[in-house]
């Protein structure tokens, strides 16, 4: 797979430059485990707070940071919203 391709369907910004962003691998994989949590809240161990305080670690290309950590605030309200 190309750098092209990975970004075109990646689920974020890439950061760029000499900026360090989220190693896309470990945000996609909670993000996998919230929606689960969100969809059937008895079959996942994910909440608002293991979101507000979960860490990705930092690599070039990887996620930009404030795209990532906008979507978890809002997953944060809609799930403290909804239960």
């Amino acid at each position: 797979m190309t750098d092209q391709m990975t970004t075109e369907s990646a689920l974020f910004p890439r950061a760029s430059g000499r900026t360090k962003g989220y190693r896309p691998q470990d945000v996609d994989d909670f993000l996998a485990r919230a929606r689960a949590a969100f969809e059937d809240p008895s079959a996942a161990d994910v909440d608002a707070g293991a979101v507000r305080t979960v860490a990705f670690p930092l690599v070039k290309r990887g996620y930009q940071v404030g795209a990532v950590d906008a979507a978890l605030d809002g997953f944060c309200t809609l799930k403290e919203a909804t239960g």
